[in-house]
């Protein structure tokens, strides 16, 4: 990039960080390499009961604004963030997932050159231990394709290529945060926040990139991999939420619930787990009514097929 800093937009990158002290050492750096310059980092500490503000406020970068809250999760946080952002465009970053030095510029760069009101998406992977962070050098350049945002919601749902619901690896113009926020005290918030941006008809088109730029770390204390909780439960409202506003397209429709009923295996497995009988006929409940209204055996997804099977001896299909 030849230009002066000033003449690219300013992107604001939201960090929330929850005792998130065993990866800002290598998140953090990485993310202040950028090879896009004109970045503002909102990192917010979301009531850290670590170190973690410690080693945030040991980076000497004017970049870098840091805030402090309580415990709220990270849907709060997120928001949080967005109050102080004051860049042309937004991105979500987790602090204790990987990227690459080229994350901000493959994002930005088509939306610099749009004549539309457009987002964008990188591609990701999922990596399964954080120490292997130094084995983890993906160098490809993708493809760059312009989409309109109904084909850009369904390559989501549907996992087309390196791409998924998720806050993360996507941009978005800041003012589409004006009016839709992310819902406080829920999990799963992903399959609610997607949905609601797509269809706020704030957007015309979307650039997905084919390019791996993102690395997200499925780790032992993750929401998606821990212990059940309550809070485990607000995927069924989310689910119920997001079928209602994709109701008027049925193949949207089809795909949200296809990616829910895969969701609400995960809690599913939780309640089994935790053996927790409530729990456990309510989810298996939802997911009822969920197949009831979808031709489950007609999709080509292994994983929607194995779930039909599960669900048909468990005899609720």
């Amino acid at each position: 990039m030849e230009k002066s800093i000033d003449s690219f937009p300013l992107v604001s990158v939201i960090v929330p960080v929850y005792n998130g002290s065993l990866y800002l050492g290598k998140t953090i750096p990485i993310l202040l390499n950028q090879s896009y310059d004109n970045i503002e980092f909102i990192i917010v500490n979301d009531g850290s009961t670590d170190d973690s503000l410690e080693l945030l406020k040991k980076f000497d970068d004017s970049r870098i604004s840091i805030y402090c809250k309580k415990n709220g999760g990270l849907s709060d946080a997120r928001n949080f963030g967005l109050q102080y952002a004051k860049g042309d465009y937004v991105t979500f970053v987790d602090s204790d997932d990987f990227v690459t030095e080229k994350l901000i510029e493959r994002l930005v760069m088509p939306l610099v050159n749009s004549k539309t009101k457009s987002a964008s998406a990188v591609g990701f992977v999922t990596v399964n231990d954080y120490s292997k962070w130094s084995n983890w050098h993906p160098n490809k350049i993708g493809k760059l394709t312009k989409v309109n945002v109904r084909e850009a919601l369904l390559v989501f749902l549907n996992r087309k290529g390196p791409f998924d619901v998720s806050a993360w690896a996507k941009m978005y113009p800041i003012d589409c945060f004006n009016d839709v926020k992310f819902s406080k005290g829920i999990y799963y918030e992903d399959l609610e926040i997607l949905p609601k941006l797509m269809k706020s008809d704030m957007l015309e088109n979307v650039y997905i990139d084919t390019t791996v730029c993102y690395g997200y770390v499925f780790r032992n204390g993750s929401i998606m991999n821990s212990n059940l909780t309550k809070e485990d439960l607000t995927l069924l409202e989310t689910v119920d939420l997001g079928i209602q506003l994709l109701e008027d397209d049925r193949q949207l429709c089809e795909s949200y619930k296809f990616k829910a009923l895969a969701a609400l295996m995960g809690v599913l497995r939780k309640t089994i787990i935790s053996r927790n009988r409530e729990y456990q006929d309510v989810v298996l409940q939802k997911m009822k009514m969920i197949a009831d209204d979808s031709d489950l055996f007609s999709t080509n997804s292994i994983k929607m097929f194995v779930i039909a099977i599960l669900l048909k001896k468990m005899s609720i299909c």
